[in-house]
């Protein structure tokens, strides 16, 4: 499970932001055009970084279990 955080927060950044750039591309005024996809995804990468920094200063990250 621990090691599927990054991953998973990676991949929902890019899903937000595929998101936010369809609906760019459209230009509509639609939800899609919504500048909460772009926030949402910093918050993903906000969350990925810090779980890498925490796994770098734990000493987990690059260790098998």
């Amino acid at each position: 499970m621990k090691r599927a955080v990054i991953p998973a927060a990676l991949i929902a950044a890019l899903g937000c932001l595929l998101l936010g750039g369809i609906g760019r591309m459209l230009n509509t005024h639609f939800w899609l055009t919504n500048p909460t996809w772009h926030e949402l995804a910093q918050t993903f990468l906000l969350l990925a970084t810090a779980w890498g920094v925490y796994q770098l200063a734990s000493g987990e990250l690059g260790q098998r279990k």
